[in-house]
């Protein structure tokens, strides 16, 4: 009788879930999965918006440090190869898009698979207000002893610029414009760049990069003889 009642209990104590708590059970997982979810997706959206945040300023950047090396290397518009150094103003304040020609010494990446990838190469910087967005481009001409002038291949440095400007210092005033041809052949000594990026969704002003370069060959009129 005793092992009767004691099998009775241990059945009853071994029942399986009622479907009352199989229902509350499914409803806590579904919640909790509801939960990191949401987290999950909250976290995304923030690295989302993060980068691009960040992406603006880091594309000005990489395009500034481009133009910069090209100035750093930029030759003398006299000599073997030489080309004059011309920088334009275009644009409405605010609203710059200037151009600029010059040679310089310059070389591709390793990865480059080209015929000529270092020396002498004329380069154009300008800003191609023709697409929206605007796009930074650099042309580069890099056979420059071809018997038939070659068409230069165009690289997109920034796009979404609202803004390229550039100024020239002469050792005592700064420019707004330079051409060699008419200044006795000579190199602005300082090229001040400023770039402006169009400002991004939540943003009221654009990213800027300012960057101030040497010029490595750079002389005044004075120093090469000519007037001042």
């Amino acid at each position: 009788m005793k092992s009767r009642m004691a099998n009775r209990a241990l059945r009853m104590d071994r029942r399986a879930f009622t479907l009352i708590e199989m229902a509350m059970a499914m409803g806590m997982t579904a919640m909790l999965a509801l939960s990191l979810y949401m987290s999950l997706n909250i976290a995304v959206r923030a690295q989302r918006s993060a980068t691009q945040s960040v992406e603006p300023t880091r594309a000005a950047s990489i395009a500034a440090e481009i133009v910069k090396q090209d100035l750093e290397s930029a030759l003398p518009p006299t000599g073997v190869l030489a080309g004059p150094f011309i920088g334009t103003r275009l644009g409405d304040i605010g609203a710059e898009a200037d151009a600029l020609e010059f040679h310089c010494i310059g070389g591709d990446g390793a990865w480059e698979d080209r015929a000529i990838s270092e020396g002498v190469r004329r380069v154009e910087l300008s800003l191609r207000t023709d697409v929206d967005p605007p796009l930074l481009v650099r042309r580069v001409t890099r056979n420059l002893l071809a018997p038939v002038v070659e068409a230069p291949e165009e690289e997109v440095l920034c796009r979404g610029v609202r803004s390229f400007a550039l100024r020239y210092f002469d050792g005592t005033t700064w420019q707004d414009q330079w051409d060699s041809t008419t200044l006795d052949n000579v190199l602005p000594l300082l090229v001040e760049l400023t770039l402006r990026m169009q400002p991004a969704a939540g943003q009221v002003r654009g990213t800027e990069i300012v960057r101030v370069v040497p010029l490595a060959c750079a002389t005044t009129a004075a120093q090469t003889g000519g007037a001042p």
